[in-house]
């Protein structure tokens, strides 16, 4: 896992060659090991998956996912999509975009180390992405919906 991919770090030659830099935070993924943590401070909080953002220490690849779709949306938009000041300012502006979690798009959210730090008055998800990336094809849209998904799990798998 490389656990801090952001723009900087994606680096693209003269001949369109992208190669990813910065591996300062990587660390080895054992798929055969679901219970085992990893370091919890990682990645930069623009780019940070929401499981992160709510303490987890048991963590998939799916982790460089959602920053690959946070990196997609803001080369498309040229400006970064969640700027969150802080953690929990972080937390704010995903869900005001993507909506807040449900038992549906984040199976077992209740169980993240601090989920009961935020409650919401009202559940809802996304449906119109649309304004999220403005003139972006269906398929592009549909690469970052699989990107983007709140839960980990539920993420787009190789």
């Amino acid at each position: 896992m490389h656990r801090d991919l952001k723009p900087e770090n994606i680096l693209v030659s003269h001949t369109n060659i992208v190669k990813i830099a910065d591996f300062g935070q990587a660390c080895l993924y054992f798929p055969d090991q679901p219970d085992r943590e990893y370091e919890e401070q990682v990645a930069t909080r623009w780019y940070r998956a929401p499981e992160l953002l709510f303490g987890t220490r048991r963590y998939t690849p799916a982790v460089d996912l959602w920053a690959t779709g946070c990196i997609l949306a803001e080369f498309w938009n040229r400006c970064p999509l969640f700027t969150g000041r802080n953690d929990f300012d972080q937390i704010a502006k995903i869900f005001e975009l993507l909506g807040t979690p449900t038992a549906e798009n984040w199976p077992g959210w209740g169980s993240m180390p601090d989920s009961q730090k935020i409650i919401f008055e009202e559940r809802y998800e996304t449906e119109n992405w649309s304004p999220i990336v403005p003139g972006a094809s269906p398929q592009f849209i549909a690469v970052l919906k699989m990107q983007l998904r709140l839960c980990g799990t539920l993420r787009w798998n190789f």
